[in-house]
Parts: structure tokens; sequence; C-alpha cells
């Protein structure tokens, strides 16, 4: 063994220590007996764990190890020790070859150098000057770089700083009380977590049903791997101050490249990765003489593969469908809970069914809309866009509050599917009707046209709308076609006349009517409002 690795398991070993000093008596908890992950979409978590601890009858500190090492310490809350809490710190600066290092400069470390064709190894005294970006070393009144020699080196360090611990750590003083085992629960935010809601509808060869399944992606950017945890998500908008008004989050802030928490917690990530390898990266200005395996890889390898973890930013995918999670209230939010404990590996994203509706009624149809009430349309084609309804009732095979996320439709074709499109759809509450634009129509066109005098005036008060939409429908099929009018800002609202009975809907005026295969129709009104 290595002194570097000796020097790994000391500050291990020296984590579970249960006493600091004559007068301070330790209780440390190494990892959670049952874990509960509840994430919400806005890279946070709920992270409520439970201890198994025997108190002694002293004050004591109980160092809770293997926390999150993105945890909020001032939303952290200790339950079931039945004694008072005097103070709480939370130590995350983690032992790892980097910190180490840079830990232990102006410190005296051994240098090892190999003989490649001898195998005669070498040990001289060095003290570390630098280990910012590579590691600077004075050997004998001189300096120079490590693995700068040509040779194949290593060092070994005697001590491992006081305040650098194995796992993230969460330390409370507790006064004295009653003695005897305890079940504790811990419970504390954190960032980088986040999910999201997919969902993949498959048309019908009538395109009047569909098969509805939702998806739930839950990411988790942390390095902490929860095993056989209870995971749930919460659906539903949270209020969170600005870090910029009101102090950091946490230390992952807003206003990246692509603007997502997501994405800066990929950067953080790859950053902290990046430099330290850097700190140990050689600049072997010659070719090392012996195989890459035969290098001293003590404090270079974990390190290299630490880096490949993080600039991969995500290790792994898992997609589970055995069963769909279940839905629950909580107050003005929707909790979905995962039917089994799983694992929830570091840097893992794992995908898991949350709905699943086998035959909800839907509409196809060709959708044009008129943005405002005086708007000219002189001689135009437009090409109307492909429109997919549904109401979200029961009655209609729905009837689940939607969270919002993005749609994918798939259509029946010549027997088999075909990707049709996709929207993002909003969160809807039960009883809401969903409407998606999921793409523009093929070999339909719709020409519009001015059929009345815009600006007529009558008594000096009312304006005149007239429009004629003529649709071509060069399919083989018939279609629905709705074309819709703003009347927003308007009021005293009157249809003069109309070749087709209109409605309001979503407050335009809307008119729905069928299209023959290879056929023409013709839509004609005239409106007269006021402003």
């Amino acid at each position: 063994m290595s002194a570097l690795r000796r020097a790994l398991a000391l500050a291990a070993l020296c984590a579970g220590v249960h006493a600091r000093a004559a007068d301070e008596i330790v209780v440390a908890s190494p990892q959670p007996d049952s874990v509960s992950v509840t994430v919400y979409r806005d890279d946070l978590a709920l992270i409520t764990e439970t201890r198994m601890v025997t108190l002694p009858a002293e004050p004591v500190t109980l160092s809770i190890d293997g926390v999150v090492d993105t945890l909020l310490p001032q939303s952290a809350v200790l339950d079931g020790v039945g004694r008072p809490l005097a103070e709480s710190n939370f130590s995350f600066d983690q032992l790892t070859p980097a910190s180490l290092l840079e830990r232990s400069v102006g410190e005296t470390v051994i240098v090892t150098r190999t003989n490649p064709k001898t195998g005669r190894v070498t040990r001289e005294r060095a003290r570390i000057v630098s280990a910012n970006a590579g590691v600077v070393l004075e050997i004998e009144g001189g300096h120079e770089a490590l693995y700068c020699s040509g040779l194949p080196e290593g060092l070994e360090l005697t001590k491992v700083p006081d305040e650098l611990v194995a796992k993230p750590r969460l330390s409370v003083r507790l006064a004295a009380g009653e003695p005897g085992p305890r079940t504790v629960k811990v419970s504390y935010l954190a960032h980088g977590f986040a999910w999201s809601s997919d969902y993949v509808a498959h048309l019908n060869d009538a395109s009047d049903r569909m098969r509805l399944d939702g998806w739930a992606t839950l990411t988790n950017r942390t390095a902490t791997a929860f095993v056989q945890a209870q995971v749930q998500v919460v659906a539903g908008n949270l209020n969170l101050i600005d870090a910029e008004q009101h102090g950091s989050r946490g230390g992952f802030e807003p206003g990246y490249e692509d603007g997502s928490s997501a994405g800066a917690l990929d950067r953080d990530a790859r950053t902290e990765a990046e430099h330290a390898v850097a700190t140990l990266r050689g600049c072997f200005v010659t070719p090392l003489p012996v195989p890459a395996a035969a290098v001293q890889t003590d404090l270079v390898q974990p390190l290299y593969e630490g880096a490949a973890r993080a600039q991969g930013a995500l290790e792994e995918i898992v997609v589970t469908a055995a069963r769909v999670m279940s839905r629950e209230e909580l107050g003005d939010y929707q909790l979905y809970r995962m039917p089994l404990p799983t694992d929830l590996g570091a840097r893992q994203t794992k995908q898991v069914a949350f709905l699943s509706k086998p035959a909800a009624r839907v509409e196809r149809f060709y959708s044009f809309r008129i943005d405002r009430y005086d708007e000219i349309q002189d001689d135009e084609i437009e090409t109307p866009s492909v429109v997919l309804s549904f109401a979200n009732t029961e009655r209609a095979g729905l009837g689940e509050p939607l969270p919002s996320g993005r749609v994918r439709v798939f259509e029946r074709y010549a027997g088999s599917e075909v990707f049709a499109g996709e929207a993002e759809m909003r969160d809807r509450p039960v009883g809401l009707p969903v409407e998606l634009t999921i793409g523009r129509a093929l070999n339909l066109t719709l020409e519009t046209t001015t059929d009345f005098d815009l600006e007529r005036r009558i008594r000096g008060e009312f304006t005149i709308v007239g429009q004629e939409h003529r649709v071509v429908n060069l399919k083989g099929v018939p279609v629905t076609m709705e074309i819709r009018h703003s009347v927003e800002g308007w009021r005293s609202l009157k249809v003069r006349r109309s070749s087709q009975r209109e409605k309001d809907k979503y407050g335009d005026l809307a008119w729905r009517f069928n299209v023959p295969a290879g056929g023409v129709e013709v839509l004609r009104y005239e409106l007269e409002a006021t402003r």
C-alpha cells in the first residue's frame, strides 16, 4: 500500500472516531438506515433520512456523515433526538487527491522516481510550493513540476489536513439528556436534483382515440448515490426567492449559457473535475518509457476516472415502466410516488411511467386564427395548423392532472406508426381542454380575402369587418377546418351575417366546418363592434 493510500485510509478511519477531544463526545452515524427523496422541478429536492443512533447522557456532537454535498445548511431539521440543539456545522470540503495536495502546500513530502531500465527506485524529500494548476516542488533548493522529469513519479504524504472529510458531514451539538437509542430523522433541502414530464400519444387509424403515456424523467446531478430510496416527485410551481436579491441558493446561480440550472450544474461538475485533473496532469515532455499501466496511479487514476464521469455529466440512464407511479394530492401540488423503493445513482437519469391512459378520445383538425379584430387580410394564402384536441375528463378517458411537458404524437400510416409532431403543454388540471399544435397542413390551403370595407363606420362609432375564407382540400380524405377570429379589446359585438354558424371559443369567434376530399369550402362573415 502506498503512503497516499495509507493517508486516505487514515482519513476515512478518523471520520468515525467517537471522541475528538477529552471533553467532547462524538457519536458518528456513517450512513442512513433509510432515505426518502422528494424531487421538485427547480433544481431542488427534499431529503429525509432515518438514522439509528445511541446517545450518552452527557452533551454530545452527533456527526451525520454521507449527506448530500449540495445540502442547504439553513434548511436542515433534526427530529427525534429528545434534547435541545445547540449548534450545527456542515463540512463539505471532501478528501480527494486534489484537495489533499492543495491543503498540503508548504508540507514536506517524499518524491519517488523509478528508473525504467534498472527498476531502481529513488526517494528524496521535497516541499510542495504550489498545487493550483499543477504541482510545483522545491527539491534541494531548486523548483520543478511534478511529472516533468520524464520518469514515472509518485508522491508520499504522511498526514491528512484536519479540515478534510471523507464524505460531506452535518454535525450538530446536543445538550445533555436521557441516554439510550434514538430513531433520528434528518430532513434538508439540496440542489442538484430535477425532474420533468414527457408524453407519448399514439393515435388510432381514425385519429379519434389515443393511448397517452406519461413519463417522469428524474435527474440526480450530485455525487451522492441513494440505495433503495423512496422516491417521489412534486408537480407544481414553487415560489423561490431570487438569489440575486437574497443571497445564493447554494452555489448554483442562474444566468449561464443556456439559462438552465441543469446546464449550470453540468458545467460546475466539469469545471471541478477538470481542475482536479489539471492539478495532477504531468508535462510528459518525453514519452513515458514504460506502459501506462505500470505508472504510479495511486494519485492520478481515480481523478481521471472522476473527471470522465463529470465530463460525461450523467453516468447512466435507467428506464423502468414495470408499474406506474401513484398520484396523491399534496395541497396545491400533485405528488407522484414510485411504487417500490429504487436506487437513484450519482449523476444518473431515471425515467419512470406516471400516466397510462389506453383509449382517450381525441380530435384532429386544422385551424387558422386571425389575431386582431380589424386585421386586414388581403388576398393572402395561408397554411393551416394541425391541431390535436382532447378533454381532460374521466368521461373522455383521461381525468388526471397533467404536469407540463412535451407531447410527442405518433399516427398510424400504412400499418405502421409515423412521428406526426410535438408540442409543449402547460400544467392542465382536470376539466380543462387541451389543444396542441403539432404541425402544418399539407395539401390544404386557405385563401383569405377582404370582402367588405374595413373602416366603414356607422354612426361614427362601429367598425365593420368582413372576411372571406376559401379552403381548398387536395387530400384524398375529408378534413375538419376551424377558423377563429379574435375580438379581444372590442365590445358591442354583433355578427351581421355569416355563411356558417359561429360559436364562442376561448374569447374568439369560431367557425367549424368540413371540407370534402378534393373539394372547396367557402366561409363568409361580417362583424360589427366598437372599441
